[in-house]
């Protein structure tokens, strides 16, 4: 993802990452967040998803462009939440 000088054309989008709890799903929500974007973050591993978010809220400074939701997306009731 080209990193953009000025972050705050995105300001007003959402990105919603699946797996981000580690690995490359963390990876690329912490690139969403850096450029700007709100991040919700999504993981069937709610204590590993809530570490995550934090994570990711103290390396951009910002806690309230970052939340998540824990959950399978497979099941319906979880995205409609």
């Amino acid at each position: 993802m080209k990193r953009s000088k000025d972050n705050t054309s995105n300001h007003d989008k959402v990105a919603v990452v699946t797996g981000s709890s580690r690995g490359i799903g963390k990876a690329i929500a912490i690139e969403f967040a850096r450029n700007g974007y709100c991040v919700v973050l999504n993981s069937r591993d709610e204590k590993d998803l809530s570490r995550a978010a934090q994570d990711i809220a103290k390396e951009i400074g910002d806690d309230q462009r970052v939340s998540f939701v824990p959950g399978d997306v497979s099941h319906e009731n979880i995205c409609t939440s």
